[in-house]
């Protein structure tokens, strides 16, 4: 349950509760596959804070930032500037179906707890309308939404809802999450080896459309990069091959810095402060409006400073492979906070009136 997460999301409503999965972590970001029904109330203002829960030491505590949602398909993601690598799980593979009676574990935070585990089995596939579904046994509570439903310890589900009426969760299946990844840039996160036209976890009958997808926002790369956001080290050493170089070579530092920070204006820097003593932990500094004099500094520090740094928009950077935090008012919680907050009440379950030829996807608390 390493790779499991708990998530806060404060919003005009209040507070919300929700759960998560870590798909990929690095030093400076952490990359969470949640729902989306969470967000749906999120404004300028909202909060989002995530407790990651590392080797069974207390909840630490970060503000998350939102990557993107889809309401349709009930997925979100969302990014923490982590200061050192989680466990993550892996997705499994989309050209392994599941069938009705498979035993799966699901995982998440009923009521704003810790993590749980919940042995359930596959009722049905499919069996309501929207996007791809897999119907288990068992009733999540609230808090559970946006966990993760795995079979052989890879990924194959997100907790979505729960059908009171059958006694039954509901959880989107890997056919949107595969899509939404792929969307925001984030494709190199599926396994290798998925057929071009692979079926949804189960096909689905031919009467209901496949679930659609907004565009996504132009400031992904494809990369898989976040805004901004670019793996500093591969873009040197790309560098480096084209040019017959190598970074340790007297006087071409600075060019093949250069190089990669000259390809976007009004980026961030973000450093990663690294004690030696390795008993003491590393910290992530993020310096939202560097300054040409430190652009200059940044440049001399690795080789020889050109005569003309150039211009800002020449010289900033795209930053590192880090992800910025959310910009929160002062009031809100450091993101290397450890805090523990207390459940909130939670609305009555939601449920929308069943089609007789098939069901309408019972809507999750929040």
């Amino acid at each position: 349950m390493a790779a499991s997460t708990r998530l806060r999301v404060k919003d005009v409503g209040g507070m919300n509760f929700g759960s998560g999965t870590i798909l990929e972590s690095r030093v400076g970001r952490t990359l969470i596959l949640t729902c989306g029904h969470i967000f749906r109330q999120l404004g300028e203002d909202g909060i989002v804070e995530v407790d990651v829960f590392i080797s069974g030491q207390k909840p630490v505590t970060y503000v998350g930032k939102v990557i993107t949602f889809d309401l349709e398909t009930d997925i979100g993601l969302v990014a923490i500037p982590t200061s050192q690598r989680i466990a993550a799980i892996p997705l499994a593979s989309i050209d392994k179906p599941l069938q009705v009676g498979d035993s799966l574990v699901s995982i998440g935070c009923g009521g704003g707890d810790l993590p749980s585990r919940e042995n359930v089995e596959v009722t049905a596939i499919n069996k309501y309308t929207g996007a791809a579904n897999i119907e288990c046994t068992g009733l999540p509570v609230q808090g559970r939404s946006g966990g993760g439903l795995f079979h052989n310890k890879e990924l194959v589900g997100v907790c979505i809802a729960a059908d009171p009426k059958d006694h039954r969760g509901v959880f989107t299946a890997l056919g949107p999450v595969y899509e939404i990844l792929e969307k925001v840039g984030f494709g190199h996160l599926l396994p290798v080896g998925r057929p071009a036209e692979a079926p949804v976890v189960a096909t689905a009958a031919a009467d209901v459309p496949a679930p659609t997808m907004p565009a996504a926002p132009p400031m992904f790369a494809e990369s898989g990069a976040l805004p901004g956001e670019v793996d500093l080290g591969s873009a040197i050493a790309e560098a480096e091959f084209a040019n017959g170089t190598s970074g340790n070579s007297p006087g071409n530092g600075a060019n093949d810095l250069q190089q990669v920070l000259g390809q976007a204006p009004d980026s961030e820097v973000i450093c990663i402060v690294r004690p030696k003593n390795p008993q003491i932990p590393s910290r992530v500094v993020i310096i939202h409006e560097a300054s040409p004099k430190l652009i200059s500094y940044l440049l001399d520090s690795v080789g020889n400073l050109p005569a003309n740094p150039g211009s800002m928009n020449d010289l900033f950077s795209r930053s590192s492979g880090l992800v910025p935090t959310t910009a929160v008012e002062s009031s809100a919680p450091s993101p290397f906070a450890t805090n523990s907050f207390a459940a909130s009440p939670f609305s009555p379950v939601e449920t929308l009136p069943a089609s007789t030829a098939r069901p309408l996807r019972p809507t999750s608390p929040r």
